[in-house]
């Protein structure tokens, strides 16, 4: 490989900190990466990608190196939660090894540029002995690879979480930390905890399920693709003020995933069409808007009624929905659909199985609105609109409704 392996350090400087890559200033713009359109990352004025593991890692690097793009990679270690002991020490030791092997094969690579040592780790968890395994790891790195810097992921934080890690990981380089409505206070806070090293914001967005409202029937809100653009820009904003201390950032997710809903988190559809927070996102990234414009969707309504409004349906009756949008109406196409509400009670981003969805219901459709008939099995479902423009590049909205 005739690229250069990219040295990384940490400039600290009149009590800040700055990422050098190779000697030169490098600030983070990235993406955590579930391998959705590589190139349009680069377009949008990305630089860096994120993964949780090094599944198909050879492929990502060499990709990644094709277009300029650093990675962050990761390294998959055991989650208390689902069930990895950390007082087990065959267990732990088995584990070093297997990551060894990962940091030999693919320390040299030139479009590398640090280790997540485990994601969200800290997530319901009781044996602190993790973060003793995750030492462990970053001097093994340390060791192996003096050219890329450490850091592990937890989710969020707090002052017990920095006591810990000051106390039992003190190899690590910095901090990474998964942090949606809290990102704008992160610096202050780990400031109040006297965190001393730098850290990376690696999951970031607008909020999360958990940190929205929900209907009676614990349906979570989200919100319209419009106004999740308007929180990222206002947040960005305020998470720039802490460069300096945060190197960087990981937008939360270039691709498609199930969690909650198939749009909470994603970026994109699975079929790679991309959704108007892009825009934002190319915006911020590079100060400059792109000149197409997508569909803004700031709002969807049933029978007059806001998804806040713990909407009522009864069985096979037909109302009437309307979708708010901005954009040049005869080059717009809306799709709707209804799918089941999702059952899943997972945490931590865990796997979560596709919605099924309830064909024939969508009976009368007309620019903005639609005539939908509640289906006929009562239960928690949820109306959803995309607003596409010619490219298939999509707004959308949805409204979570309960059958009587």
């Amino acid at each position: 490989m005739s690229a250069q392996v990219s040295k990384m350090e940490i400039l600290k400087k009149d009590g800040k900190f700055q990422l050098l890559k190779n000697g030169e200033p490098f600030l983070i713009k990235g993406a955590g990466y579930v391998g959705n359109r590589m190139d349009r990352l680069v377009e949008a004025g990305g630089n860096s990608l994120r993964t949780w593991s090094c599944d198909d890692a050879q492929q990502i690097l060499d990709e990644a190196l094709e277009r300029g793009l650093s990675v962050l990679l990761g390294l998959d270690l055991g989650r208390e939660r689902r069930g990895f002991d950390y007082g087990d020490k065959a267990a732990v030791e088995k584990q070093f090894n297997r990551l060894k092997e990962d940091v030999l094969k693919y320390k040299d690579h030139p479009a590398l540029i640090m280790w997540g040592i485990g994601n969200e780790l800290d997530l319901n968890y009781s044996n602190h002995n993790a973060w003793t395994a995750v030492n462990d790891i970053s001097k093994m790195i340390h060791e192996l690879d003096p050219n890329h810097l450490t850091l592990t992921v937890t989710a969020e934080i707090d002052r017990e979480r920095v006591d810990l890690l000051k106390k039992m990981a003190p190899d690590i380089d910095m901090l990474g930390i998964n942090s949606f409505r809290g990102s704008r206070t992160l610096y202050e806070r780990l400031s109040a905890y006297k965190w001393d090293k730098p850290y990376l914001l690696t999951e970031w967005g607008s909020n999360g399920w958990w940190e929205r409202p929900a209907t009676s029937w614990n349906a979570c809100l989200e919100p319209p693709s419009g106004l999740k653009k308007d929180v990222l820009i206002d947040r960005y904003k305020e998470i720039q003020e802490s460069f300096g201390y945060c190197l960087g950032t990981y937008v939360f997710l270039w691709g498609q995933k199930q969690e909650k809903t198939p749009t909470w988190y994603s970026l994109f559809t699975r079929e790679g069409e991309e959704t108007e927070i892009i825009n934002a996102i190319q915006t911020m990234w590079t100060q400059h808007t792109p000149d197409e414009s997508v569909p803004n969707v700031t709002g969807i309504s049933i029978n007059g009624l806001a998804p806040d409004d713990n909407i009522h349906l009864e069985s096979g009756k037909q109302y009437d929905t309307i979708v708010n949008v901005s954009y040049d109406e005869n080059h717009a196409v809306y799709e709707w659909k209804i799918l089941e509400e999702s059952k899943a009670h997972n945490e931590g981003g865990d796997f979560e199985p596709d919605l099924h969805e309830i064909k024939g219901l969508v009976e009368r459709k007309e620019g903005n609105t639609a005539v939908i008939k509640a289906p006929a099995e009562p239960g928690p479902y949820r109306l959803y609109v995309s607003v596409y423009n010619q490219k298939r590049k999509h707004g959308f909205a949805n409204c979570p409704f309960y059958v009587k």
